[in-house]
């Protein structure tokens, strides 16, 4: 990410229904996600990202690829 302030990134849920995911990556935030970029351009987030509502999926999202947890 560059120096700009961001507070929040949204993506698709991958569990396939089409919900959107908000994940709030402000400093002052929680909970509170960090997004790296490597240099292809590949987002990772931590920690994982876990829904209490909707499909309840729970992932880790390391260098674009979705690792879905148990």
């Amino acid at each position: 990410m560059d120096d700009a302030e961001h507070w929040s990134v949204g993506m698709r849920c991958p569990c396939g229904f089409g919900d959107t995911i908000e994940l709030l990556v402000a400093a002052e935030a929680k909970p509170r996600w960090d997004v790296t970029i490597d240099e292809a351009h590949r987002p990772t987030i931590h920690p994982s990202v876990r829904r209490q509502k909707g499909c309840r999926t729970h992932f880790w999202i390391r260098r674009r690829r979705v690792h879905w947890c148990k």
